[in-house]
């Protein structure tokens, strides 16, 4: 299992094909120290693989444990690789380490808390009206997350290819290398990302529309109190350190229309949420090699373009019969319907 997790960590950071000659590889001191590291990666990267296998409300569960377990690796990772960049620094080619495996555990953290939010949706557990924060917490939060963790890995090898490319300069193959190194490895993943992100930022914007015009069906406040939902909703984020967890106050804040000068309109809305629906659909047409869920989600990107469009130009501006909110397209993004 331990070598298992090693491929990962090279294949996430630094393919084989670039691997640079380190000193730190004849390192005995680095090489137990992250010998150690992986070994305690083990018990936690088990249960991820075994959660697959549970039924979705006992993954749900599974993954709430794991990521415990997950944040505290995450401060084993930073020392790991706080302790290789300074012997790195010290050794005979001095060079900054890049923080692979901090990376690596945030990229994993990030999947767990996105599939545990979006098994929700599977599991019928939310109601139109807390789709408000579902979606903004998606969209402002854990994809942006999410891109930027993908970016910064690009970048990482962007720096290793750089160095590569400066060793290779007397090689005569140094041209036909740098043209089989021109696919960036996390590219499609991080344009699969930024469409998701976008589906979540229209239904967020649609549904703080519909809030607005009065069409969705809120709770009785006698017997409601949306900080105590909020809270019971992201509980397990609060053992994350990296990403830190957004409060309830820091939602309210961030989501009050009132602080904008002048306030949104529902046009406004409706219009960001066409928006947002069409550039996810431009970044899916993007994504190479199209499978079936790429196809749903298509699919479900342009039909709700399509009803914003609608909503936006005015049709059934006087109804207030509420949204239907669709999931037999796809399990985690619904189309919605106009009644």
């Amino acid at each position: 299992m331990v070598d298992v997790l090693r491929d990962a960590v090279r294949c996430f950071i630094k393919p084989p094909a670039l691997q640079l000659k380190s000193t730190l590889l004849n390192n005995l001191q680095a090489k137990e120290y992250v010998e150690a590291f992986l070994s305690h990666c083990v018990r936690p990267f088990s249960c991820l693989l075994l959660t697959s296998g549970h039924n979705r409300a006992r993954q749900r569960d599974k993954l709430a444990h794991l990521l415990e377990e997950l944040a505290g690796l995450q401060d084993e990772a930073d020392k790991v690789d706080a302790f290789l960049h300074n012997l790195s620094m010290k050794s005979e080619n001095p060079c900054p380490h890049l923080a692979c495996f901090g990376h690596w555990i945030l990229y994993h953290t990030l999947r767990v808390m996105i599939q545990y939010v979006l098994s929700g949706f599977e599991l019928e557990l939310y109601s139109t009206h807390e789709y408000t924060y579902i979606f903004w917490y998606l969209y402002e939060f854990l994809y942006g997350w999410m891109v930027s963790a993908l970016s910064r890995a690009d970048n990482f090898l962007l720096e290793q290819e750089a160095r590569c490319e400066q060793q290779q300069q007397k090689n005569r193959n140094a041209k036909k290398n740098k043209k089989k190194r021109k696919t960036r490895p996390h590219g499609r993943e991080i344009l699969l990302n930024q469409a998701f992100q976008n589906l979540c930022g229209g239904y967020y914007k649609a549904v703080a529309g519909f809030n607005l015009e009065g069409k969705l069906k809120r709770p009785c406040q006698e017997f409601d109190n949306e900080q105590v939902r909020y809270e019971h909703r992201f509980s397990p984020f609060n053992s994350v350190l990296t990403p830190p967890p957004v409060q309830y106050a820091q939602f309210k804040e961030m989501t009050d229309l009132s602080r904008f000068v002048p306030k949104p309109s529902v046009e406004e809305l409706y219009l960001d949420s066409c928006k947002c629906f069409q550039h996810a659909r431009m970044l899916i047409e993007s994504v190479p090699d199209h499978n079936e869920e790429i196809t749903a989600i298509m699919k479900v990107a342009k039909t709700n373009f399509v009803v914003m469009k609608l909503l936006l130009s005015g049709h059934k501006k006087q109804s207030k019969d509420p949204p239907d909110f669709d999931f037999s397209t796809h399990k985690n993004f619904p189309i919605i319907r106009i009644v």
